[in-house]
């Protein structure tokens, strides 16, 4: 039921084939949202902030909508020869935790074969 609406939504919009960015807690909500978005065959990035707030429940959320997103990516590009891989975020939470994290940044996406300039 809500997969069909959002696909009819996606339709009546002009959104098949566009890039959207969707905002996932990691809730049943938004869960269901961004599933159903990607199986109407938007090409879905996920964003998740975790604040640091609420201790190991926020880090299982972040842990959970980035096993999700990854699980999506992998069934998506099963056909095509595309490399996954994930790069250390800098911390607002944690400004200390961020020192040297353009250079650590760096060395991931390389390593991803990420054309850098």
């Amino acid at each position: 039921m809500v997969a069909r609406s959002v696909a009819e939504a996606v339709e009546r919009l002009g959104l098949r084939g566009r890039t959207l960015v969707v905002a996932c807690s990691g809730g049943i909500d938004s869960t269901v949202l961004a599933d159903a978005l990607h199986q109407a065959g938007l090409d879905l990035r996920l964003g998740h902030v975790n604040h640091g707030l609420r201790g190991a429940e926020a880090d299982a959320d972040a842990e959970f909508v980035r096993a999700f997103a990854e699980a999506r990516a992998r069934k998506a590009l099963v056909h095509e020869s595309r490399q996954l891989g994930r790069v250390l975020h800098p911390s607002p939470a944690s400004p200390a935790a961020n020192r040297g994290w353009a250079e650590r940044a760096t060395v991931e996406l390389r390593a991803l074969t990420v054309a850098l300039p």
